[in-house]
């Protein structure tokens, strides 16, 4: 099973704060069935240090080789950060080797950006395939799910946050998510790991979902 959003690289974000709970993670990982993991630390304008991640990337991929993980790098690139990154630099925020960007929005706005769809053709223009984290988490598409008929016409792509099935995000981000799923709207579905529990979460969800199916 392939993991593409985990924030499991140490002293970067909000996630594993040390080596050691980024090891953590890995036996979690392994043990929830994850065989890849893309490592996807938050760019955000208030905090982003690509030279500290790659480092800490190279450490972490070898401590998960060793694990029989494969551990690969993107990003969570968050919607204002893009606002400031030039067109011909979109690929080295994708997952490596590959045209896929994650995209965040704020979980705390009523509404979407007003250039929204503006950034998203240009995105496309760019050859970068879409990946919107967490819709079901979103305000705003809590409050009209309009809003993920509009991202699917457009062509991205959407992804589970695991942990909703499971109630950790809370009621509205989990009937959302069931709303979503039933109507088939999800390509991907992630663990979003900040910690061990969020792994362990993960292979409940993952399981409440197989047996739904």
């Amino acid at each position: 099973m392939i993991d593409i959003h985990s924030h499991i690289i140490f002293n970067v974000d909000d996630g594993a704060r040390d080596i050691s709970e980024s090891a953590q993670m890995l036996v979690a990982a392994k043990n929830a069935g994850v065989s890849q993991i893309i490592a996807t630390p938050h760019a955000r304008i208030d905090f982003f240090d690509r030279n500290r991640i790659q480092e800490n990337f190279r450490v972490l991929r070898d401590a998960a080789r060793e694990k029989g993980i494969v551990l690969k790098l993107g990003y969570e690139v968050h919607w204002d950060y893009l606002l400031m990154v030039d067109r011909d630099r979109y690929l080295d925020y994708c997952t490596a080797n590959t045209n896929r960007l994650l995209l965040e929005f704020s979980l705390s706005d009523t509404e979407l950006p007003q250039n929204h769809d503006q950034m998203l053709y240009r995105l496309q223009r760019a050859g970068i395939d879409i990946i919107i984290a967490h819709p079901e988490r979103y305000r705003f598409v809590q409050k009209d799910m309009s809003h993920i008929q509009r991202w699917i016409d457009f062509g991205c792509k959407l992804q589970l946050d695991a942990n909703c099935v499971v109630n950790a995000y809370g009621l509205r981000s989990k009937s959302t998510a069931k709303k979503l799923l039933r109507s088939g709207c999800y390509d991907f579905i992630a663990s979003d790991a900040h910690c061990v529990d969020d792994y362990e979460a993960f292979a409940r969800a993952v399981r409440l979902i197989e047996n739904q199916q």
